[in-house]
């Protein structure tokens, strides 16, 4: 677990700041995926907060590894809260290339769907089969 601080300034609708998606697909019952799509600008302050180091001084590997981190963490705390009759398998984290594919599967109306600090990271989880087809830049 970590703590982690917003940005200082809320994102404006649409301000051209870049996205990342990571993809966390499991199994069990009921099987499902998480989406966390997070703008680049929020990843870079979490991955400094979370590795205790200047937020200039981190490479691309290193906030990729973070957010992927993040949203191994929070698809193990949700599922961990859930009944099941089986125990869940959680598939390695992977950072999805196409964020607008990524944007849809979160904007799915089946979604549960949470923001963070205005619209800088989304959060949806879907249960049931997932839609997503894994198309990863990396793995971690």
């Amino acid at each position: 677990m970590f703590f982690f601080t917003p940005p200082d300034e809320p994102a404006a609708e649409d301000d051209g700041e870049p996205w990342s998606s990571v993809q966390v697909a499991f199994e069990g019952s009921p099987p499902g995926e998480l989406i966390l799509r997070i703008r680049r600008r929020a990843a870079r302050s979490i991955a400094a907060d979370f590795l205790a180091t200047d937020i200039w001084g981190l490479t691309d590997e290193q906030i990729d590894g973070v957010i992927c981190e993040l949203a191994n963490m929070i698809c193990g705390s949700v599922l961990s809260r859930m009944e099941s009759p089986t125990l869940f398998r959680l598939h390695s984290p992977c950072l999805i290339q196409d964020s607008e594919a990524a944007l849809a599967a979160s904007m799915d109306p089946t979604a549960h769907r949470i923001e963070m600090f205005g619209d800088l990271v989304t959060v949806a989880m879907t249960l049931g089969a997932p839609k997503w087809t894994r198309n990863a830049r990396s793995e971690f």
